[in-house]
């Protein structure tokens, strides 16, 4: 009968209550491979905390639910005693109890902080309803997402629990207690009972030992300096300077001006009140007589900042929020490779408890590697390695278990098939009967195997498991099909086609199915170095057959990749490639744009390469950027690729689905994840990050440094560039520097992007602790963040950063976005400079008049004292305009429009942005061109070699030249290859123009040459006939006159209509000629300003480097002289007290010399600070002069063109009373 894979209650988001029947409960406690059974009393903690035991003495027990992995009772889930001896000690409960088999009676807890190393332990019970109910809740409180998710308020008041529940039995608790504690280190434990010498030994009752009491001891034994300035701060900037408490307005300033995200839409979310001020106030303030007036503390403010209510991000984010309806293309899936193993790939364990610790974690995609055993049986190993099998039963049968235990969406099973024909005909049998209905056999309605039908979505795939393995094969038999050289190669019925591209580490997917004289797969990796006789098994060589696993594989069909345009040809939904991360590297580095428009449509699993023989991993984002949904990854190697994946993963309620941004998902849209421009339709992000203080790193005193990176689309991946200074010796509350921060961040594309804190150790660079934030949730202000351990389970470390989020608004548009997010404001300030305008405006035009070179010069005028500089202009400049002007225009000729040729007027323009160089001697009065010294300032003169050499290297950091700039970056030149781009297609668009129109203009002219030779025709006719009659020739004669007046006159105009036609086609093009030319001129300058300000942060980097090394080579040479000096005194000075007074002497001495040079070498540091910083000015303002002048000159000449074209149009027109020799000479004809 076929099994029915469970489906588990979710209640991860409810409120933590604790149930009655969870606050105390008789059992029997054994841990796996223990040696006895101790009957227990297990309860929860109030605030869901801790899962503890209390023993016959009364000495207490406590396990983190947030380190609950798991909890299971039943046949072969339950760890129960092996000796007979300890089993019969589990009997408990009355007679009728006792009859029930102990499985069901036992609860089993796995926990740990890896997927690997894992703890077992059982309580038993009395009854089989209280088994199930504590199985059942207590894996519900463990799951919830408050429990893995906490501000530091909840994770002090978890120590305060800790502290309560493990405290001695005899009801009472020292001060001294608490201290030791927080502190390892005897040090710290002395200079904390110093600071609070008279209540170390005061004994607490911990009846009446309250939260409040525990944390104002906290305050007392980890002072918290970084709060107090920040408390004393917003006094000063809110308040009187001598106040010591905010009020409620006061607070409400505070939360409005640093707490609030300024992206927020303020009439969705209102700015902070007055109400909300003093509702912070009554929640937070401890001191009654400060919240009766509405004021708040410095002990209220730091309750504040503790909070939930202050939290980095919103707790919604970690529930299930996005929308699931959409294509399982549109989705990043959580994924696994070899997910059996449990360490190396060539030498390590298999365990099928990593089926269920992955899935468990979020996991909707495993990989189940399927040999031939040699009992007849399938089984899952590493292929040609020293790998130790496991069962296929064992694996689905956990896999059925735990598929749906912490998500409802489905999940994807990836088989690595090497068994044989038979093999694979039973493990379709124990596939069915494993997971049933479960199993997805048919495509669901609204979603057929159709070219061109999208995927159906995990909503409608709840529950669900769907199976990639190879379809469609040859049958039994037969020979195998190998495709023509002429046909299509692609056919679903062809067995190459319709296996993977590329197959894991083992070997090459298709190598046991097709004959040896053909060679494998050219892309698929070599397996690892082991040998094939030392393999334990080995995949027989036989024929693929129609089998009934195949008939099993429905949306997730495996094809190899030929090539995007193949595949989007083909628009198969449904099929899926798989590529090992180089191949997947390499297509990425060639096509990226490509690269995602394919994930858009199908799925694209991407592996690890062989070379990772210790487990390691990629980094994911790298291939998340290109859209690709199953990233796999090795579980059991919690580096840094695995960290960011359990990071991204913990979004959206643990699903296992995350929503990729929407450029990935639009048909409509593209997306280049290697730009560094601008997207269309999204706004980036400019993000700060200060990092203030550390809490409760470690309880050691150990030196530590916090860093931030930031992941995203490559544009946006900055890591291990920003580091704080190290703390030495603290590891409770370490206070980081403020030098090198803040850390600012340009962000592309915010809905990709995450920023990620870490700490580590100095000595080691273990890592403490880390977190990782979704850009576009991230709130800023003052936020305390608490820490993650490697696989995402909560720890006490806690980072204080202040953080500043707002939407990136280059330079040039700071003033129009100031006046839309103020536009009464803006409005009032304009008009304070219209009146001052017509008060200083007689003043102004003197200063016109005696120095016209102010407005032409390129130089802005300095405005009068307390007078506004004016918005610069919203005019956009030009560029140079096409070699027409220059060479001459084909209508100065004298030849009428129609006569162009298609090769005249059409000289491929330059490129408006290959800028005349500006010569360096051009530079503003009383500047200085770069690389040369600034004014004359009081400097310091070297007075040693030593000082010299790093005077000398300060020097050797120097300002690059504008056109250093300009030759240097890869942002001005893909602005020239693209301006370039659109001049040529504009150019022969004009020629395709001017080509169509001299043809209609051929035609006209022909249709009129054919009127008037009818017409004249007709005239010489009755002439003839007047002739022969011997009428009168007056009023024939005035006849032909009129005739020949009208002739010229439609020949002249039709002359003129076509010189205008064609005057009027280039008059068009020298416009949109001039349109690029403008728009690329504005982003060149803007590219080259955002340059120049980043060479600017980039010199200062390198200045504040040199300066280091500089200190630290002269105190290096201090501490060697010192040594050397105090050698010398111990060998001439006998006396001890001597001695001692000497070395005293030598300490000040030394001491007072590097003060000194620490001042020289700060002062040098300043002062060529200062002149880099003035040569950049200069640079910026030579750029403003030249991009001001070549702006005129290219409008000078855009005029001069069209001014041009009008003077030649003019004069190309022949007379009108004038006509060309052949119509002359028909007129003299007719007259006659």
């Amino acid at each position: 009968m076929p099994a029915t894979v469970p489906v588990h209650e979710k209640n991860f988001v409810k409120d933590l209550v604790v149930p009655p029947q969870l606050q105390g409960c008789k059992a029997l406690k054994y841990e796996e491979n223990g040696l006895q059974v101790i009957p227990v009393t297990i309860a929860v903690d109030p605030n869901c905390f801790y899962f503890f035991w209390t023993d016959q003495h009364r000495k207490s027990e406590c396990l983190e639910l947030s380190s609950v992995r798991d909890t299971r009772i039943g046949e072969k889930k339950a760890r129960l005693p092996r000796d007979p001896k300890l089993l019969q000690l589990c009997l408990i409960g009355n007679a009728t109890d006792r009859e029930t088999p102990l499985e069901e009676k036992c609860m089993t807890i796995v926990c740990g902080n890896n997927y690997v190393d894992l703890r077992f332990v059982s309580f038993i019970f009395a009854k089989r309803s209280e088994a199930h109910f504590w199985t059942t809740e207590l894996f519900q409180l463990a799951y919830n997402y408050k429990t893995q998710n906490l501000g530091l308020e909840r994770t002090l008041l978890k120590i305060y629990t800790k502290l309560k529940i493990t405290s001695s039995p005899d009801i009472r608790i020292s001060v001294k207690d608490i201290i030791q504690y927080f502190y390892a280190d005897k040090d710290d434990r002395k200079r904390c009972e110093k600071a609070l010498e008279s209540h170390k030994n005061d004994p607490i009752l911990l009846e009446k030992f309250q939260f409040k009491d525990f944390l104002r001891l906290y305050s007392q034994i980890v002072p918290r300096p970084d709060l107090e300035n920040i408390f004393a701060e917003c006094i000063a900037q809110f308040g009187n300077k001598n106040a010591k408490v905010l009020t409620a307005e006061q607070l409400k300033n505070f939360l409005n001006r640093s707490q609030r995200d300024p992206r927020l839409n303020e009439i969705l979310h209102p700015h902070a009140t007055i109400e909300t001020a003093r509702a912070l106030i009554d929640k937070y303030e401890p001191h009654e007589s400060f919240k009766q007036e509405y004021q708040l503390s410095l002990d209220g403010f730091i309750r504040f900042l503790m909070s939930d209510s202050n939290a980095i991000i919103s707790s919604t984010c970690y529930t299930l929020h996005q929308d699931m309806s959409q294509p399982l293309s549109h989705y990043m899936i959580n994924s696994s490779h070899n997910t059996y193993l449990l360490g190396a790939q060539i030498k390590g364990k298999s365990s099928a408890e990593m089926y269920r610790q992955s899935l468990l974690s979020g996991c909707r995609c495993v990989e189940l590697d399927c040999w031939n055993g040699e009992d007849g049986e399938p089984i899952i190993t590493h292929g040609r390695t020293l790998t130790i099998p496991i069962s296929i039963k064992e694996a689905l049968e956990a896999i059925a278990d735990y598929a749906f235990k912490t998500s409802d969406y489905p999940v994807i099973l990836s088989l690595e098939n090497r068994c044989s024909a038979q093999l694979q005909d039973k493990l379709a049998r124990y596939l069915k009967r494993a997971f049933g209905s479960a199993l997805l056999d048919k495509a669901v309605p609204n979603h057929p195997l159709d070219a061109g039908t999208c995927l159906p979505s995990p909503e409608s795939l709840r529950n669900k498991i769907l199976i990639k393995n190879k379809k469609k094969a040859p049958t039994v038999g037969s020979s195998v099909n190998f495709p023509s050289v002429t046909g299509d190669p692609r056919t679903p019925e062809d067995p190459i086609a319709n296996n993977d591209s590329d197959t894991d580490d083992e070997s090459d997917e298709v190598e046991g199915n097709i004959p040896d004289s053909l060679p494998a797969d050219p892309e698929a990796e070599v397996s690892d170095a082991v040998p094939v006789e030392q393999a334990p098994v080995v995949a027989a060589v036989v024929p693929m057959v129609e089998t009934e696993l195949s008939a099993l594989v429905v949306y997730v069909q495996p094809t190899r990749f030929d090539s995007f345009e193949a595949a989007k040809k083909r628009n198969r939904g449904y099929e899926c490639v798989s590529l090992v991360e180089d191949r997947a590297m390499m297509l990425l580095k060639k096509d990226p744009v490509q690269f995602i428009d394919f994930n858009k449509r199908q799925l694209t699993r991407i592996y690890p390469n062989a070379t990772r023989v210790k487990s390691t991993n990629f980094l994911p984002f790298f291939f998340w950027s290109s859209g690709c949904q199953l990233v796999a990854l090795n579980v059991q190697t919690p580096d840094l690729g695995m960290q960011l994946n359990t990071a991204v993963f913990e979004f959206n309620g643990l699903t296992g689905y995350i929503l990729k941004p929407e450029l990935m998902r639009r048909k409509d849209r593209t997306l280049d994840p290697f730009t560094e421009s601008h997207l269309d339709g999204v706004v980036p992000a400019s993000l700060s990050v200060r990092v203030i203080s550390g809490l409760m790193l470690s309880f050691k005193r150990i030196s530590t440094f916090a860093e931030v990176d930031l992941y995203g689309i490559f544009g946006d991946i900055k890591k291990k560039d920003h580091r704080t200074r190290t703390c030495l010796n603290n590891g409770m509350n370490p206070q980081y520097d403020q030098v090198n921060q803040p850390f600012v961040f340009r962000v592309t594309l915010p809905e990709m992007a995450y920023l990620r804190i870490s700490v580590r150790e100095e000595r080691t660079s273990r890592l403490i602790g880390h977190i990782l934030l979704p850009v576009n949730q991230i709130r800023p202000g003052y936020r305390h963040v608490v820490l993650r351990n490697e696989i995402g389970q909560t720890l006490s470390a806690t980072v204080f950063i202040f953080v500043e989020v707002k939407d990136y608004i280059p330079t040039y548009q700071i003033d129009l976005a100031n006046a839309l997010e103020n536009p009464i404001r803006h409005q009032t300030e304009h008009d304070r400079r219209q009146k001052l305008d017509e008060l200083l405006g007689d003043d102004d035009q003197e200063d016109l008049v005696n120095d016209p070179d102010a407005v032409n010069n390129g130089v802005p005028r300095v405005p009068p004292p307390g007078r506004a500089s004016p918005l610069p202009s919203a005019r956009v400049p030009s560029h140079s305009g096409s070699q027409n002007s220059q060479n001459g225009s084909p209508l100065s000729t004298g030849r009428p429009p129609s006569s162009l040729a298609p090769s005249q007027g059409v000289t491929r323009p330059p490129s408006a942005i290959k800028l005349p160089t500006v010569d360096s001697n051009n530079k503003l009065s009383g500047s200085n061109t770069p690389g040369t010294p600034g004014p004359k300032r009081a400097s310091l003169v070297p007075e040693n070699p030593d000082d010299l050499k790093a005077h000398q290297r300060l020097q050797g950091v120097r300002a690059p030249t504008l056109e250093e700039v300009k030759k240097q970056s890869k942002s001005l030149q893909k602005l020239v290859t693209k301006q370039d781009k659109e001049v040529e297609a504009l150019q022969k668009k004009y020629v395709s123009s001017v080509r169509k129109l001299e043809d209609g203009q051929a035609k006209e002219h022909e249709k009129l040459v054919l009127d008037q030779e009818k017409s004249r025709a007709n005239v010489e006719k009755r002439k003839l006939k007047n002739s022969a009659a011997n009428l009168l020739p007056t009023d024939m004669e005035k006849d032909v006159d009129e005739l020949i007046r009208q002739h010229e006159s439609q020949r002249w105009l039709h002359l003129k209509k076509q010189a205008e036609q064609m005057a009027a086609l280039k008059r068009d093009h020298f416009a949109k000629e001039n349109e690029i030319n403008r728009k690329y001129h504005e982003l060149f300058y803007q590219t080259l300003e955002e340059e120049l300000q980043q060479q600017q942060i980039t010199l200062n980097e390198q200045l504040k480097t040199v300066n280091t090394v500089n200190v630290n080579e002269m105190l290096k040479k201090l501490s060697e002289q010192a040594s050397k000096e105090l050698h010398d005194l111990k060998k001439n000075r006998s006396n001890q007290t001597q001695l001692d007074q000497s070395r005293d002497d030598l300490k000040q001495k030394n001491v007072r010399q590097g003060v000194a040079i620490g001042k020289k070498y700060e002062t040098m540091y300043e002062d060529r600070k200062k002149t880099l910083s003035e040569e950049m000015d200069v640079i910026l303002h030579q750029m403003k002069r030249e991009k001001v002048q070549v702006e005129d000159d290219l409008d000078r000449k855009f005029n001069e063109k069209c001014q041009k074209l009008e003077d030649e149009l003019t004069h190309s027109l022949p007379n009108r009373h004038m006509g060309d020799g052949d119509s002359s000479r028909s007129n003299t004809a007719l007259k006659s």
